[in-house]
């Protein structure tokens, strides 16, 4: 299965900037990172034969494709732990993760 994720960085309504929120570089940074961390966990799971497709930042998110024999629920796991870990990371940043179509 081709599991599909579009991921962005949404601060809580009308919180954004008045909290000293992550600049544009600082969530293109933190992207980055997240599609680096999110290589080297699928590397990890040779049985699940987990490959991560593609990682494109663009300025309207970052787009993620995880072809793996891993279930709808652990892919949205896995995801869902690190972004997670990278929001604890950076101060201000709350990335989200919105599921796109799956194939098989």
């Amino acid at each position: 299965m081709i599991y599909s994720y579009r991921i962005v960085h949404a601060p809580p309504a009308g919180l954004g900037r008045l909290l000293g929120g992550p600049s544009g570089d600082d969530v293109l940074q933190a992207y980055r990172a997240l599609r680096g961390t999110l290589k080297h966990a699928v590397r990890s799971l040779p049985r699940a034969k987990a490959r991560l497709r593609a990682a494109k930042p663009t300025c309207d998110g970052l787009y993620i494709r995880l072809d793996t024999h891993l279930d709808q629920l652990s892919v949205h796991q896995l995801v869902s732990s690190y972004l997670m870990d990278t929001n604890e990371a950076r101060h201000g940043l709350h990335l989200t993760a919105t599921p796109l179509q799956q194939v098989n």
